[in-house]
């Protein structure tokens, strides 16, 4: 089926750029043919030839000249070229946008805040690990501002979390500040956000 696709794709290819090719080429030699019949029998009767040249002539002028901007596309048919025209359109008014890349995430975070966003207290702008109970790499209990963590239920600000025996490794998205700390905590210690601070407790 797949065969089948990819040669009627390369026939369609290969049947327009032979058109392409061909229809320039042959207006040329008319073109020639006619204006060397005319420079030879001028004040003469038109040979046979230059009566068929200027048919010729004539019915080209009639036919319009293909050129590659009338054709919208070598690839697709007029309804599958037309579909696309329509996809893209109810897009824009759709109000699709591209998906945002690394750089529009970071200027996007760079943006001054909100003036009506109210600032957290003092007591949320601290992370602090209680302890660690630590089995394996898939088996294990944090305790993170005095709530129970566990791989199946670690908070939504918490990316990329790695538990140790000693230690976890975290990236900590603040919705205040739109940034991302990376952040080592060991047990009882806290990291201030505002500081950017590790105290002990």
């Amino acid at each position: 089926m797949k065969k089948m696709k990819i040669i009627r794709m390369v026939s369609r290819l290969l049947s327009g750029a032979l058109l392409l090719s061909v229809v320039p080429a042959l207006s040329l030699m008319a073109q020639d043919q006619g204006n060397a019949a005319t420079e030879s029998g001028a004040g003469a009767a038109a040979s046979p030839a230059a009566v068929q040249v200027q048919t010729n002539q004539a019915g080209a002028a009639d036919t319009p000249d293909i050129t590659p901007v009338s054709i919208p596309s070598l690839l697709f048919n007029y309804w599958e070229q037309t579909a696309l025209i329509e996809a893209k359109k109810s897009a824009k008014s759709d109000g699709v946008k591209s998906i945002p890349t690394d750089q529009d995430i970071l200027n996007a975070m760079d943006d001054p805040l909100d003036q009506d966003r109210p600032k957290p207290p003092p007591e949320e702008r601290e992370i602090s690990l209680s302890g660690i109970a630590y089995t394996s790499q898939n088996d294990w209990t944090i305790w993170l501002n005095n709530e129970r963590v566990t791989p199946d239920a670690v908070p939504k600000e918490i990316i990329d979390l790695k538990v140790y025996k000693h230690y976890i490794d975290m990236k900590w998205q603040d919705e205040y500040t739109r940034r991302l700390y990376p952040i080592r905590l060991r047990p009882h210690q806290r990291f201030n956000l505002d500081s950017r601070m590790f105290l002990p407790g």
